[in-house]
């Protein structure tokens, strides 16, 4: 039986780990009113500034 580990893109789980481990990534959306956008494409800077 063949086991694979999926998590999602808020784990933050370092690329190195991932890529040893074979880990599949989901990436997460974060709606907005007007749009969703992909967790993993959404800056810090430009989140905060939003506030």
């Amino acid at each position: 039986m063949t086991v694979k580990i999926i998590t999602d893109s808020t784990s933050y789980i370092p690329e190195h780990i991932r890529k040893e481990l074979d880990i599949r990534v989901l990436s997460l959306y974060v709606s907005f009113p007007d749009e969703s956008i992909k967790e993993t494409d959404i800056r810090n800077e430009w989140y905060f500034s939003l506030s």
